[in-house]
């Protein structure tokens, strides 16, 4: 997901944020994040959603903008998944 490039699973009003998966398609890929993503609950009630940033290797760039909904004024923060593969 390169800089500049948006993915946004929020609730619109009343809600629950959805579910982002952001993950490399190769074996022993990268997946690289650079961009914004958010899965936050709606703003008159819901919790935060779920962003999961998966790959062999993982990659998270200065650019990178999560939001799950930690600020939430209602519900609950969502989750972020940061999975990268180690042995």
């Amino acid at each position: 997901m390169q800089q500049g490039a948006t993915i946004a699973a929020d609730a619109k009003a009343n809600g629950n944020g959805g579910r982002v998966a952001v993950v490399s398609d190769q074996v022993k890929g990268t997946t690289r994040v650079d961009g914004w993503i958010s899965a936050r609950g709606g703003p008159q009630g819901g919790d935060g959603g779920f962003i999961d940033t998966s790959g062999f290797m993982l990659s998270v760039g200065s650019n990178a903008a999560i939001d799950v909904g930690a600020r939430a004024s209602s519900g609950q923060p969502g989750t972020w998944l940061l999975d990268p593969f180690t042995s």
